[in-house]
């Protein structure tokens, strides 16, 4: 077994075509994953006001 494919296993995910993993869903999850982290760790009214934005629409979620 390769190094990749006994990764996947013990992740619960399968190497095989027909698996299940869709890899663009599963970049998406990463990417919402990360903004969710920058707007918790960002100071992101201040961010919306140097960029012009108005804050109320953007502060509690996404664009």
């Amino acid at each position: 077994m390769t190094i990749v494919k006994s990764l996947a296993k013990k992740k619960g995910l399968t190497m095989e075509p027909d698996g299940g993993f869709n890899y663009q869903e599963y970049k998406e999850e990463q990417y919402e994953r990360l903004a969710a982290h920058l707007r918790d760790s960002l100071d992101m009214e201040r961010i919306y006001g140097i960029m012009g934005l108005e804050t109320s629409s953007h502060v509690s979620g996404r664009f």
